[in-house]
């Protein structure tokens, strides 16, 4: 209850050969206040 983890992943393929498209963070995740959460990257 004391944490939540958003996850998206980096690349989404598209259907009917539409080629793969970037995956952005949701929007709303810029209107937290500073220090609220922490980005961390996984490669």
């Amino acid at each position: 209850m004391d944490e939540l983890y958003l996850c998206y992943p980096l690349m989404r393929f598209a259907q009917r050969g539409a080629g793969d498209f970037m995956q952005t963070p949701s929007r709303f995740i810029s209107e937290l206040p500073d220090g609220v959460f922490e980005e961390l990257r996984v490669q």
